[in-house]
This record gives structure tokens, C-alpha cells and sequence, in this order.
């Protein structure tokens, strides 16, 4: 575990939308180059939790801080991946110029030979530089997933936030995402939101339990009953990679 000034640091936050309370109290730290998955049902806030570190909501109470100052403040050193993007399927728009507004910071007015050499390169690590002639629209939504994986770490970032990334791509996608993750671990804080529990023991540090309450575990201290306590219902998690099912593991 690193000793360094925590990446994020949440203390005592809550948010409601309205009269509806969607964090309360919570405390959380990342630390650099620590890999956190954020767990929980759908509506648990995980999104919310994700959209208060970048500034995008304010907290009701409690406070937010990404890199010692306000999200606001951090917010070009952060990527950031969605886990929709709306967009024009007539736009005629290639993967190449997708990446390159992941380069687009503050203060910055165009884009140069040295942004499209970064961008190449994320869509390098995300198996796709053969594509980035390509019209976006005309990709699978997988293929989509993984340019948009490309324009968030195409700015080099010291935090990434990730909602949602394997939702849409298959088992050789997966395999291709674990491993860009491998190769930026230690680069940056990374914090991914998954439904994916069997993703989420082969690849991160810390697990972050999101049902309202917020509550960090190790990934080697996850059993069933973590789960069970989260989602209100008894559940079978799988082991990836074994024959069958084993309660009680990841």
C-alpha cells in the first residue's frame, strides 16, 4: 500500500436528488496507481459516486477531494469513460478523431501532430489502431466501448474513472481491456464501476461496496455474505476460469 496523499479522498459525503437520498456519510480513499472497483445494485449511486468526484454534482454535505483541491480544479488531469455516449449515427466522425478529443484539455486550441501520435497509441493499447480510419458509427458497440476506452486514457491521465467498460464487449474484448489495465496500473488511479464480479477479483486492489452507504474491502476479503448483506438477497458468485460454480469466492 502506498504512502502517498490519497488520489481521492471522500470524507462524511451525502447527495440527494431531491428528497431522495442517494450517498450518506461516506468516506473514501484511492490511492495512486491502486486499481478500486465501485460494486453495487442498480440505483445503489455508483454513478453518482463517480459524477461527485468529477465535479459534475455537488455534495449535500461533505466534501470531495481529487489530487488535494476540488474536482472542478483536477478535472483535466482526470479521464474519463462513460458508459453511453449519445451521438449522430449520419455524423460522419472517424475512431482516429473520436480518441483526439480525449486530448482536448483546458486551454488548449487545436490539436497537433503529437495528439494524433497519443491517440494512435490508445487505440493501440485497446487492439483498434487498425480502425481509426474507419467512420465511428459503423463500429459494433463493443468496437464503440473500446474507442471510448481509448479516448480517455489518449490525455495520459492521472486519475481514470471508467462506468461501466465491459458492459458491451465480448470475452476476447474483456481480455483485451484486462490487459490495457495491466499495462497503466502504477501510472494512475484508476476507479471502475462493474456489474462483472468475476472481472472485478482478477484485476483490482480494492473493492468499494455502493448501496447508499459506502463501504472499502480488500479484494481477498470478499465473500458471499459481503454481497449478500449489499444486495439484500442471497447470491452465487462465480470463479472465472474454474469448472462450475463456488459459493462464498470470487
Amino acid at each position: 500500500m502506498s504512502n502517498e496523499s490519497p488520489v481521492i479522498s471522500i470524507r462524511n459525503l451525502s447527495f440527494s436528488y431531491g428528497t431522495a437520498p442517494v450517498i450518506e456519510n461516506a468516506s473514501l480513499d484511492v490511492l495512486q496507481g491502486q486499481v478500486t472497483s465501485f460494486v453495487g445494485p442498480n440505483g445503489g449511486g455508483k454513478t453518482t459516486l463517480l459524477r461527485l468526484i468529477l465535479g459534475l454534482e455537488k455534495p449535500d454535505s461533505g466534501c470531495v477531494e481529487v489530487f488535494g483541491c476540488s474536482p472542478e480544479q483536477a478535472r483535466s488531469r482526470i479521464g474519463y469513460m462513460p458508459q453511453h455516449v449519445r451521438h449522430d449515427h449520419l455524423f460522419p466522425v472517424t475512431v482516429l478523431e473520436v480518441v483526439m478529443m480525449g486530448r482536448m484539455g483546458a486551454g488548449r486550441f487545436g490539436l497537433g501532430g503529437r495528439d494524433r501520435q497519443k491517440s494512435l497509441e490508445a487505440l493501440d493499447k485497446v487492439g483498434l489502431a487498425d480502425m481509426a480510419a474507419k467512420q465511428y458509427p459503423t463500429l459494433s458497440g463493443g468496437q464503440r466501448q473500446r474507442v471510448l476506452m481509448a479516448r480517455a486514457i489518449a490525455s495520459s491521465p492521472e486519475l481514470l474513472l471508467m462506468d461501466e467498460p465491459t458492459s458491451m464487449i465480448d470475452a476476447a474484448s474483456q481480455n483485451t481491456f484486462t490487459h490495457m489495465i495491466e499495462q497503466i496500473r502504477g501510472e494512475c488511479g484508476i476507479v471502475i464501476v462493474s456489474h462483472d464480479l468475476g472481472f472485478v477479483s482478477s484485476i483490482v486492489d480494492q473493492v468499494v461496496l455502493v448501496n447508499r452507504s459506502v463501504r472499502s474491502c480488500c479484494v481477498q476479503n470478499l465473500d458471499s455474505q459481503c454481497f449478500e448483506s449489499l444486495y439484500g438477497e442471497r447470491l452465487r458468485v462465480f470463479e472465472h476460469g474454474a469448472a462450475g460454480e463456488k459459493e462464498g469466492a470470487l
